[in-house]
């Protein structure tokens, strides 16, 4: 086999994350979000990249310039996405490893009958999503203040011990 390659549904993987993208007003501005953390990603270190959108392109926009590694393709007027990832996993299934992402239940079908892997929208967006930095963790346990501690604490703020601080 020739390799591996992701085989993305685009708009099935951005409609999955709406708490995201709905912020986002137009498809534009949500393709180029993707496409931006998918390059940010690992995913190019360990296979090609193929993002498959229903419709056609936009004439002023040039989606996937600024993205090497990521082959963007528009499904035009005559198909639809789903077709045009089917035709893929049909031809190339044989010939390398296809990781089909969709949450598409027909496209899976197809993934399954001919060879090639499945992975949902949603797990393909935990994989895509930036490590979050460790908390950081302090070598000091968290402990109960003495009264001592408590009462300087307050002098050192100009607050009199006596006064009922429940208030």
């Amino acid at each position: 086999m020739a390799g591996k390659i992701y085989l993305i549904d685009g708009y099935n993987v951005i409609k999955k994350q709406t708490s995201v993208f709905f912020r986002m007003p137009t498809l534009e501005q949500q393709r180029e979000h993707l496409l931006k953390l998918i390059r940010s990603s690992h995913l190019l270190r360990e296979a090609a990249v193929i993002v498959v959108f229903d419709g056609s392109i936009d004439p002023h926009s040039q989606p996937g310039r600024n993205y090497p590694g990521i082959r963007v393709v528009f499904s035009s007027g005559q198909k639809e996405a789903d077709d045009v990832i089917k035709d893929i996993v049909r031809h190339d299934s044989g010939q390398r490893t296809i990781i089909v992402v969709s949450s598409d239940q027909s496209i899976q079908h197809t993934a399954r009958d001919h060879g090639a892997s499945m992975m949902t929208a949603r797990d393909f967006w935990k994989k895509i999503q930036p490590e979050e930095p460790s908390k950081k963790q302090t070598d000091i346990p968290d402990r109960e203040l003495s009264d001592r501690e408590v009462k300087e604490w307050l002098k050192m703020f100009g607050i009199n011990s006596s006064e009922n601080l429940d208030d």
